[in-house]
């Protein structure tokens, strides 16, 4: 299982910044940035998914930015299991998770800014 994922980009903070607002948006998250270069994206609600199980999944990602010198890196963080759901429920926030990571690198790849990802 994946807890988190590093992207590597070559671009400035601000290009990347924009990506990831975007990339969240459009697979329907909330985003609440918590300063310049980290914050957490959420879909779903908390107390619906304690309710109904893997019915009303929830998912939370934090991401922060890593400034270098040539590179960036983003890292996605998983900040839910999906535990209240079960198997099934731990099954759709992986998938999820690694949509998220696939569509943003597909962006910056596009984009011409990408450098590759590493998940651990």
């Amino acid at each position: 299982m994946v807890d988190y994922a590093d992207i590597s980009v070559r671009a400035p903070v601000n290009a990347l910044q924009q990506v990831v607002q975007n990339a969240f948006s459009t697979q329907g998250f909330r985003v609440e940035w918590g300063g310049p270069l980290k914050g957490k994206a959420e879909k779903g609600s908390k107390a619906a998914n304690f309710v109904g199980g893997s019915l009303a999944q929830y998912y939370a990602v934090n991401f922060e930015i890593y400034q270098g010198t040539e590179k960036h890196t983003l890292r996605l963080h998983k900040a839910n299991t999906g535990l209240m759901g079960g198997l099934w429920g731990m099954h759709k926030v992986e998938k999820q998770f690694n949509e998220l990571v696939n569509t943003i690198s597909s962006w910056l790849s596009q984009q011409g800014t990408f450098q590759g990802s590493i998940k651990s």
